[in-house]
This record gives structure tokens, sequence and C-alpha cells, in this order.
């Protein structure tokens, strides 16, 4: 099952998957401050080394180059 045409521009519904939304409920999950457990269950996942594959991700993107560049710009919190 696909999302209806009309929902978002093209360029943003070709890069929509049911990965892709299922990845991001995963993410924002773990990133608003849901429990592994919580997550694993929601996720469906039986095992959850799957489940900590998404968090391990998530923690990555928090220690990018791009960050420290905008909090250098930014300044201090």
């Amino acid at each position: 099952m696909g999302l209806p045409d009309a929902a978002l521009p093209p360029e943003v519904a070709a890069a929509v998957s049911p990965h892709s939304l299922r990845h991001t409920f995963i993410t924002i999950a773990l990133e608003a401050g849901a429990s592994l457990r919580r997550v694993q269950y929601a996720a469906g996942h039986a095992d959850p080394r799957t489940t900590e594959r998404y968090d391990r991700a998530r923690e990555n993107l928090s220690d990018n180059a791009a960050d420290y560049v905008t909090r250098a710009l930014n300044g201090p919190d």
C-alpha cells in the first residue's frame, strides 16, 4: 500500500517508503527517550539487537562534523 499521490510532493514521495517511515518512527521514539525495550516491542523486533542498531545509528548522527560546525557558529547553549 502506497501513500496517496496528493499527500506529498513528488520528490518527497519518491524518497518515502515503508522502511523509511518505520526507521523514522524508531529513531524519533528513541530520541524522545522511549526505552529500547518499548521501541523493540512497538517495532515488532524479536531480537533486541535489531533495535539497538537503530540506536547506534542515531548516536552516530549526533556526533558528525556538521554538528560541530553548527555548534561553533551558534556558540554555547
